[in-house]
C-alpha cells in the first residue's frame, strides 16, 4: 500500500509540474507579446 501511494504522489507531482511548466510558459511567450508590441 505505501508503493501505491507513493506511485500517486509520484504521478500527483509530474502533473503538478508539467502543468506549472505549461502555465509558466504561455505567461512568458504572452508577456514577451505584450512587450514586444
Amino acid at each position: 500500500m505505501e508503493g501505491r501511494s507513493l506511485a500517486e504522489t509520484s504521478t500527483w507531482a509530474f502533473s503538478a509540474v508539467f502543468a506549472v511548466l505549461i502555465a509558466v510558459s504561455v505567461l512568458i511567450e504572452h508577456a514577451s507579446q505584450i512587450a514586444t508590441r
